[in-house]
C-alpha cells in the first residue's frame, strides 16, 4: 500500500510496477487499472488496483496402464459447462476396459468412460484400469510348500500374476 500527497488539481502519477495477484485453482489475474479512474485530485482518494481474470486450463492425460494404443490428452477449462471424458480407445488383450483412475494401482479417484467432468484444478493423468477378462473352470494349483490354491479366472488381479509357475500341470476328472 503506498501513499502520496498531490497538490489539489494535479493528476497522481504511479511510476512503479504494475501490482500483482497471484493465480488460484480457477483463475490467473493480470492487472486491468485502477478504480477510481486516475484524475486530477479534488480531494482525498483512494485507488484500488482491479485485475482481469482468466480462467485456468487443465490437462487430462490418457495412460494405458500395461495396454496398448495411443490417446490424445484432452483439456479443460474452469468454469465451463461440464464436458465428457475422451471415450476409452486402449486395448489389452484378454481384459476389458473397467475404468479410469488418477492412481496407476486404482486407488486414487476413479472416472467412468466418458464421465462427464467439469471445474478441475490441476492437470491429471488418468490410467486406464482393466479387468481380467478370459473366464473359464477355476484354476487348482499347488505352491511350492504344498498349499493348495484355487483362483477364479475372473478375480485375478489387473495388476498381473503374484505368483511365479515354474510347472503347470492340469488334470481331467472323467467322473
Amino acid at each position: 500500500l503506498e501513499e502520496e500527497k498531490v497538490a489539489y488539481g494535479t493528476k497522481p502519477e504511479y511510476n512503479g510496477e504494475d501490482p500483482t495477484k497471484a493465480a488460484d485453482a480457477q483463475y490467473t489475474y493480470t492487472f486491468k487499472g485502477w478504480d477510481p479512474e486516475v484524475v486530477a485530485v479534488t480531494g482525498d482518494t483512494i485507488y484500488t488496483a482491479t485485475f482481469t481474470q482468466t480462467a485456468q486450463t487443465y490437462t487430462v492425460v490418457f495412460d494405458a496402464n500395461g495396454g496398448a494404443g495411443a490417446m490424445e490428452s484432452q483439456s479443460f477449462t474452469y468454469g465451463e459447462e461440464a464436458m465428457a471424458l475422451t471415450a476409452n480407445t486402449f486395448t489389452r488383450t484378454g481384459y476389458t476396459f473397467a475404468e479410469w483412475n488418477t492412481v496407476a494401482d486404482g486407488t486414487g479417484t476413479s472416472y467412468g468412460n466418458e464421465q462427464s467432468v467439469q471445474n478441475l484444478t490441476e492437470n491429471i493423468t488418468l490410467y486406464a484400469q482393466w479387468t481380467f477378462a478370459q473366464g473359464g473352470d477355476p484354476l487348482d494349483i499347488v505352491d511350492a510348500d504344498g498349499t493348495n490354491l484355487t483362483i477364479n479366472a475372473n478375480s485375478w488381479a489387473s495388476s498381473g500374476w503374484p505368483y511365479t509357475v515354474s510347472v503347470v500341470t492340469t488334470t481331467t476328472n472323467t467322473n
